[in-house]
């Protein structure tokens, strides 16, 4: 039986187990449910009896890298893409949230020995991961102690910034910023792309991630952090938990999307499950974060956004255990955008939306009555949401001129994207105008 020590914000809160077959089990700490600290996840409420691999899979398996970037990571570690154990063995250390996970009684030896901090990024291992488009978070060397995991299909880094000065972590130190590059296999620039639909929902009034340009890259400040300052100078970083609401709602990575034969109503289980973390205790104002969710919503309706599915919406909680809706990241408009896969072959990502509008999944065939069913489903009233639309209808493409012209393209080179963006933010005010009526 192999054992993983599972630590929240660096204290002991459990064990993961595999038998020989693969077979997955978690138990909590007695200690961690006598002090009634926080849960591991909502699905998973402290209980002195173990879960069962069929409990656990699930919120483990959305830790992990997806698509292409696990296909890389788990050919270069020769492991199997569904071997959770030995894959978050191998880079659990520093996780989406507070969770990490530690080989039997490694992180007490690293505490006692001191070894846990960060080395200088160099210029070499930066240019090395750029230009290999490595899954290893700036990790060329497999034996060296940075072991880090991020979900997601995209290839992401990892690094501690201090006075602007980019570190990598050792042994489990904390990272402050995800670094997303350029992507190669996209006819847009991408990341300027992720940082006008991030700016421009900031000024929307919607809570998001910061993000900035750095190297060429998307800089993107982690909100599950919390900085301890003392004398202007970063004492302590505490990590704090989230859960995306592919795990709140317990299914697999691969299931981030709605199902297009079956109607599953994946925006009402969202909002259900808001209701219902409200009702747990968990969630203090389920009011408020359901009005957040609308409006995150409706802007990527209104960016032409059809890749918004499960996994990017989430849940913050705070050190006491309870949590509201996290800030929104991943905000890309996919007009006009094309994909390459593995093999060459491009995907038009235009039309179809990840999950859909009342019962409607391709977004220009989006009307009055689908706003009216999604309502119904999410249990909203119909005058509230259109309420919501018009709002945001109504300041969003002068906000989008403001965002281009004034916050990022001084900072950031002019391109032919603008025009587009711009011309997609009409139409779709337009189109908002029109379910008004």
């Amino acid at each position: 039986m192999k054992q993983l020590d599972v630590y929240y914000d660096m204290q002991k809160a459990g064990k993961i187990f595999s038998d020989n077959q693969g077979v997955l089990s978690f138990k909590y700490e007695n200690d961690w449910i006598t002090q009634n600290k926080p849960v591991l996840s909502a699905r998973l409420p402290l209980s002195y009896e173990s879960y069962s691999d069929t409990q656990i899979r699930k919120y483990l398996a959305n830790l992990l890298p997806e698509e292409n970037a696990l296909k890389q990571l788990t050919n270069i570690l020769k492991i199997d893409s569904n071997n959770l154990f030995d894959l978050l063995y191998e880079i659990g250390r520093d996780c989406s949230g507070a969770v990490s996970f530690w080989p039997l009684d490694v992180i007490n030896n690293i505490s006692k020995n001191n070894k846990s901090g960060y080395k200088l990024l160099s210029n070499l291992a930066w240019k090395n991961w750029i230009n290999d488009d490595s899954p290893f978070p700036l990790l060329n060397n497999p034996d060296d102690e940075i072991r880090l995991s991020l979900a997601g299909a995209q290839i992401k880094a990892l690094l501690y910034f201090e006075d602007n000065m980019a570190y990598q972590g050792q042994n489990g130190a904390p990272s402050t910023h995800i670094i997303k590059p350029p992507h190669r296999w996209v006819n847009t620039d991408l990341v300027k792309n992720e940082l006008v639909c991030l700016r421009l929902a900031r000024a929307m009034g919607i809570n998001t991630a910061q993000a900035d340009i750095w190297k060429g890259c998307l800089r993107i400040k982690r909100y599950d952090r919390k900085y301890i300052i003392k004398n202007g100078q970063t004492q302590n970083i505490r990590r704090l938990h989230q859960e995306d609401f592919c795990q709140l709602l317990g299914r697999m990575p691969e299931q981030k999307y709605e199902s297009i034969s079956t109607p599953e109503l994946l925006f009402g289980q969202c909002f259900n499950k808001l209701d219902e973390l409200g009702s747990q205790g968990i969630l203090k104002t389920p009011a408020i974060a359901k009005l957040a969710l609308l409006d995150l919503i409706i802007f990527n309706i209104l960016i032409w956004n059809t890749d918004a599915h499960l996994k990017n919406f989430s849940i913050l909680y705070n050190e006491h255990g309870y949590c509201q809706l996290a800030p929104a990241y991943d905000l890309i408009s996919t007009r006009k955008l094309f994909l390459k896969d593995e093999y060459g072959k491009k995907h038009n990502m235009a039309s179809k939306l990840a999950i859909g509008i009342g019962g409607e999944k391709i977004i220009s065939q989006i009307k009055r009555k689908n706003w009216q069913k999604f309502s119904q489903e999410c249990g909203l009233s119909a005058k509230l949401v259109f309420k919501h639309i018009k709002s945001m209808a109504e300041k969003i493409y002068d906000r989008s001129q403001w965002t281009l012209y004034n916050d990022v393209n001084p900072s950031y080179n002019k391109s032919t994207w603008d025009s587009l963006f711009l011309e997609t933010i009409k139409q779709q005010r337009d189109c908002a105008f029109s379910w008004l009526n």
